[in-house]
């Protein structure tokens, strides 16, 4: 039947959104529902690999999303996204990249969609595959934060491929970045601890 958005007024009652845009059949998950600049913003994941991965509605309740992302935030590194936060100013999303890593990218959601996203993470913070998805987001005071982790748990289906720790980094507004538990490593800012 595909992924619901239900609502209420009271907490009690709850009735389910008719959904009207591309491929709203297909999605069997919708995500972190976030609100920017009056609008709500969701992921969805879909069975169908041409349906958007952001979506966003000026009302909501009428169930009227509209996409506003290219597929995989135009990069095929992208296989999907768990987490959205608003933190200085903009919208960041973090995704999931099986085989390159997470990346966390920030728009402003101006102009016509699709919207312009910036990288502010790629490769998984230069961990790569041991960090394949950010699995949390959170703003607090001046940074944003984040868990990382690698796809269904400790489990994954790549071959050659041991399970990794997750990890949790900050990001200041000018993303610069720093491991705050986590694994050393080298990256193109330096060597990070």
């Amino acid at each position: 039947q595909g992924a619901k958005i239900l609502r209420t007024t009271d907490g009690r009652r709850f009735e389910t959104i008719p959904l009207h845009f591309p491929f709203a059949e297909s999605y069997y998950s919708f995500r972190s529902m976030t609100l920017y600049k009056n609008r709500m913003y969701l992921l969805g994941l879909s069975s169908d690999s041409d349906a958007p991965d952001l979506l966003e509605a000026d009302d909501p309740a009428s169930g009227a999303f509209r996409p506003v992302s290219e597929i995989g935030f135009g990069d095929p590194q992208n296989t999907g996204a768990f987490e959205l936060a608003v933190f200085a100013g903009y919208l960041y999303v973090g995704t999931f990249g099986a085989l390159d890593g997470f990346q966390l990218l920030k728009t402003q959601a101006t102009g016509v969609p699709p919207y312009t996203f910036e990288k502010a993470l790629v490769q998984g913070a230069y961990r790569g595959i041991k960090n394949q998805s950010v699995l949390s987001l959170q703003a607090y005071k001046d940074h944003l934060y984040l868990g990382t982790g690698v796809y269904f748990g400790s489990v994954n289906l790549i071959p050659d491929f041991r399970p990794a720790v997750a990890e949790l980094l900050r990001v200041a507004p000018d993303d610069s970045w720093e491991i705050v538990a986590g694994e050393e490593r080298m990256t193109p800012e330096g060597f990070k601890a």
